[in-house]
């Protein structure tokens, strides 16, 4: 049962890091493409 959470809690992480990662991707895209004007 104990594995059950460990993957919970990685999958949780990797998902954080995603979104996290794309939202930092989205907004350098949208803050260069303002600058740029």
């Amino acid at each position: 049962m104990r594995w059950q959470i460990v993957v919970a809690l990685v999958a949780t992480f990797l998902g954080f890091v995603i979104v996290g990662t794309a939202a930092g991707f989205g907004v350098g895209i949208i803050l260069n493409h303002c600058g740029s004007r």
